[in-house]
């Protein structure tokens, strides 16, 4: 089997055939990494094929060929914190009141059912206030279900640095939940 190195030395000449070759190999990994920070299968597609495209067209650049995989993962984790950033400047309007509906009306019940999901919607709330890294490691750990060195291989990065972003994600869920929590009885 050709290594990394000589696949992407061949691509730099212009085998196509050993691009492809690189890209049937890391699609996976490639793929996992824009769903950890995107969690939506089709976004997550179109950033790894954007990836890929773009670790062609800039191949040159890449200073470490046997770091093919790390690099276009990276690629991709940017491409998919943008597409992530650009959808929730495009989210509408959250929590504007809807008008209240006396009695048992239909408007009445889904209020209920909010208040009964509070805790729930208050969790969402705290992890959607995370920064973007701390985000992406807390869905590669339980959404994926991958160890501490799955994601420091996927990432490019250490085991006890996935351990420190663990441990700081927790920690501010935790204190975000307590300050939404303190400011709905206010």
């Amino acid at each position: 089997m050709t290594d990394d190195a000589a696949l992407v030395e061949a691509a730099r000449g212009g085998g196509r055939d050993a691009f492809e070759t690189l890209v049937g190999r890391h699609q996976e990994r490639v793929f996992m990494t824009a769903w950890g920070v995107l969690r939506h299968s089709e976004d997550a597609r179109d950033a790894a094929q954007e990836a890929f495209l773009e670790g062609f067209r800039t191949l040159m650049r890449l200073e470490d060929p046997s770091r093919f995989g790390a690099w276009v993962a990276g690629i991709a984790r940017n491409l998919a914190l943008t597409a992530r950033a650009k959808r929730q400047r495009q989210r509408p309007l959250e929590g504007v009141e809807p008008p209240v509906d006396q009695g048992d009306g239909p408007l009445m019940q889904l209020i209920q059912l909010e208040e009964e999901q509070g805790l729930r919607d208050t969790a969402r709330r705290a992890l959607d206030a995370l920064p973007a890294d701390l985000q992406e490691v807390l869905a590669l750990r339980y959404e994926n279900d991958l160890s501490y060195d799955q994601i420091a291989s996927r990432l490019s990065t250490s085991r006890d640095t996935i351990r420190g972003r663990l441990y700081r994600a927790h920690r501010k869920v935790q204190e975000e939940i307590a300050r939404l929590k303190s400011g709905a009885l206010r």
